[in-house]
């Protein structure tokens, strides 16, 4: 998530500069322009990582450990 915050701030900066937006509006506008990437990137990781909990065999020990920090984001 913190990427994807960075990213947003990032882009209303440019909106700011480029286009001489004021601030609340260059950020409205960035939400509106970046939302829709953002929350594609992280379902695709939401959803990519779904198998990984649910595992169930005789490897799946092995995955446990690095699991809870990669999903949590550290």
């Amino acid at each position: 998530m913190t990427k994807n915050a960075i990213l947003l701030v990032d882009y209303a900066k440019v909106l700011q500069r480029r286009d001489g937006m004021p601030r609340r509006q260059a950020v409205i506008e960035a939400g509106r322009t970046r939302l829709r990437p953002i929350a594609m990137t992280t379902l695709a990781m939401i959803f990519g990582m779904l198998p990984l909990f649910f595992a169930l065999g005789s490897g799946a020990r092995g995955v446990l450990p690095w699991l809870a920090p990669s999903s949590a984001g550290c």
